[in-house]
């Protein structure tokens, strides 16, 4: 998954995104609560093929590392 595939589920999610999303964005300051981040959770784990564990204190480069690489 690539940071624009990310940006565009995140979108999806009605997530409203101000400003660039880097890989050192913490998810947290997206405006999402526990409940964005288990649909997101959902939607990634689909994207992956394996389950995920995801906080609202996660940055976008440890979501996109643990998507892709499976840790």
């Amino acid at each position: 998954m690539t940071l624009d595939e990310l940006k565009e589920l995140l979108q999806k999610n009605k997530v409203q995104l101000e400003g660039e999303l880097d890989p050192d964005t913490v998810i947290g300051t997206l405006g999402m609560d526990s409940f964005d981040v288990m649909m997101l959770t959902f939607d990634l784990e689909s994207a992956a093929g394996h389950e995920l564990k995801l906080t609202l204190s996660d940055r976008v480069g440890d979501i996109l590392r643990a998507v892709n690489d499976g840790n």
